[in-house]
């Protein structure tokens, strides 16, 4: 992707100064760094927007192993289902690796139970069925992970506990894969009423492994107040909603950054 050239409407470039930031000539990690930010000496900027950003979707579903309780009604038999973490899912690898490790789990209760599931691509939801008896999985919240895969199953990130009916459990809510709806870009360089965020991006319809290419909608509008005094360099991060920062894997980012005076307008 090759970056759009944004100017302000005058000739004196001196009102506005664009500032490429890349992760990896940053000082500190790649979802949280420092990095050269140097403006005009004497300048007299109040804005600063995010032009164009490009991401890799580097991040995987599960950052480490998922792990929860399935409890099978014939001799009351708990045992630990794990799924695997450091990678992302398809559909299709949910569904075979979900049956592997129900198996597994009650296999190693002495139950042997076998489980059936699959996915409706009508409905948008897993239907997971044992081979006799009733049983129910127990979410917990002890980890990211933990937490993720109740959601990935089709079931309110959270829910404590879901239960079978006649040897059949069905997802309550539509499979959602998407580990963030959102990603945030924050930057010391920002002062926009309390809050550090400098460009919003939606994750969207973006597939795994692919590039998530930004560009401003509008470069005024979407801009937001800078500091004053900014300094030589500035932080940088790479968060989900909720400010945690995301793990990236070792893959790089980049942002085309523009600092300018917000009484003027950008082509």
């Amino acid at each position: 992707m090759s970056y759009k050239t944004y100017n302000l409407k005058s000739s004196i470039a001196y009102n506005q100064r664009n500032i490429s930031i890349n992760s990896k000539k940053g000082a500190g990690s790649i979802s949280n760094f420092r990095h050269p930010t140097a403006l005009p000496r004497d300048y007299d900027f109040d804005r600063v927007t995010c032009l164009q950003a490009e991401i890799p979707k580097a991040y995987y579903m599960l950052d480490t192993d998922a792990t929860f309780s399935l409890v099978e009604a014939t001799g009351s038999v708990t045992t630990t289902v794990t799924i695997a973490g450091g990678r992302t899912y398809t559909i299709g690898d949910l569904t075979t690796t979900l049956k592997t490790a129900l198996d597994t789990a009650s296999a190693s209760g002495a139950n042997t139970f076998t489980y059936t599931v699959s996915f409706s691509t009508n409905t948008g939801k897993f239907t997971i069925t044992a081979s006799s008896g009733d049983f129910s999985f127990t979410f917990n919240s002890t980890s990211d992970a933990n937490k993720l895969i109740s959601k990935y199953l089709g079931f309110a990130e959270g829910v404590a506990t879901a239960s079978s009916a006649s040897s059949i459990l069905i997802s309550l809510n539509v499979v959602d894969l998407q580990r963030y709806d959102v990603l945030y870009i924050r930057s010391s360089l920002v002062n926009n009423g309390g809050d550090d965020i400098l460009a919003t991006i939606y994750v969207g319809s973006h597939i795994d492994l692919s590039m998530i290419a930004y560009v401003t909608p509008d470069a005024t509008r979407h801009a937001v107040g800078l500091n004053d005094n900014v300094p030589s360099c500035s932080d940088f991060s790479l968060t989900d909603e909720n400010g945690k920062l995301i793990n990236m894997n070792g893959v790089n980012w980049r942002v085309m950054i523009q600092a300018f005076k917000s009484h003027q307008n950008i082509d």
